[in-house]
């Protein structure tokens, strides 16, 4: 009872400024942890966490899907004329889908350095010859039209033609390739002001250094 009795007395006489930091540092306690909850709350709302929950974007499926259809197209055109105009209204309809689907039903990609499109550059250059190859012997072994043009000239001299003109071809083709350069000149100048702004911030600084 002494000691009950003592404590009661300690805090009756405790200062009232004593009782009122007491009774404000619980209060700044619990709006501190309310703060924090709600935080917590609101991130948990966020969008990003929805983001995180999505599949990744993977390339390979758009490029593996562009390359079949031009291979179509550049196969197959003399058979199917008007395969050109329907792989371009499906582009202009692709565009809007793949936009769409990154923006809405995959995680944000990272963007990361790279120098071209990797082997998918090697898979074109290879069809690209195959291409003028098998238009080539289309026009030889199922057309009918070279030969209504050409009536004079024989099985011989028709494979002949045929072959030169595939050569002719890939030759135009290799031409292109060694003339168009692969980095455009304006991304040489662009790379080049950068150069030159590096040293010369670089000279500036080795300068600031001596002088003081």
């Amino acid at each position: 009872m002494s000691g009950l009795r003592s404590k009661s007395l300690s805090t009756s006489m405790m200062p009232k400024a004593v009782k009122k930091k007491c009774k404000t540092a619980l209060t700044i306690s619990h709006t501190t942890s309310f703060t924090t909850y709600r935080r917590y709350l609101d991130q948990a709302r966020s969008k990003c966490w929805e983001e995180a929950l999505m599949a990744r974007y993977r390339s390979f499926t758009d490029y593996s899907t562009a390359i079949v259809q031009l291979a179509f197209v550049v196969f197959f055109s003399p058979v199917f004329p008007l395969a050109p105009l329907i792989a371009l209204i499906n582009n202009l309809c692709l565009l809007r889908l793949g936009a769409f689907k990154m923006c809405y039903t995959r995680q944000r990609p990272i963007a990361t350095k790279s120098s071209g499109i990797g082997v998918w550059e090697d898979v074109l250059q290879i069809m690209s010859v195959m291409a003028i190859v098998t238009n080539c012997c289309l026009m030889g072994l199922t057309s009918k039209q070279l030969r209504r043009v050409l009536p004079h000239m024989g099985d011989i001299s028709l494979a002949v033609g045929l072959f030169a003109l595939e050569h002719f071809f890939l030759f135009f083709k290799y031409w292109l390739n060694s003339v168009i350069p692969r980095v455009p000149a304006s991304v040489h100048r662009a790379q080049a002001r950068e150069l030159l702004f590096k040293e010369q911030s670089r000279y500036v600084c080795l300068s600031v250094c001596t002088c003081i």
